[in-house]
Parts: C-alpha cells; sequence; structure tokens
C-alpha cells in the first residue's frame, strides 16, 4: 500500500523539520555569574581523627570513594578562588 501524499502536506512537515533543525543555532547571551563554593576549613586534631576513621574502612568502602571524590571537589573549588 502506497501512501497518496500531496505538496500541502509536505510544506507542514517541511516547516517543522526546519524549525526543529535551527532552533539549536541560537545564540544567547548569558548573564550567568559564577559564584565559587566556600572552603569548610578543619583543625589539625579534626583531620586527624578523619584520617584514623578512613584508614579503618574496608578497601572496597563506598565512603572511601566519596571522600576521595570530595577531595576533588575541594581542589576545584580553591582553583575556582584564585
Amino acid at each position: 500500500m502506497r501512501l497518496k501524499t500531496s505538496s500541502s502536506t509536505l510544506l507542514p512537515i517541511g516547516l517543522v523539520i526546519v524549525a526543529a533543525c535551527s532552533s539549536g543555532c541560537a545564540t544567547a547571551v548569558s548573564r550567568l555569574v559564577t559564584t565559587c563554593p566556600a572552603i569548610v576549613r578543619y583543625d589539625q586534631a579534626f583531620l586527624d581523627r578523619a584520617a584514623d576513621e578512613l584508614v579503618s574502612l574496608p578497601e572496597d568502602s563506598a565512603l572511601d570513594q566519596m571522600m576521595r571524590d570530595y577531595l576533588v571537589m575541594r581542589d576545584q573549588a580553591r582553583a575556582c578562588r584564585s
């Protein structure tokens, strides 16, 4: 079975395709202001306690991975501030 198409049906379909394809080309000026997150400061006693607790975790601990990720985020926050 073959569908009949006329130019009156193809035109709206073509316009929709062109509009969808060209919508990604629009440019806008961004007024986004970037703010760097604050870095929480810990005293040495707290850091020592955290290190002891981290060492006591199993090697494949989820908390260990989260702390590694947090370290990266702290480094990124420091870089943002400089």
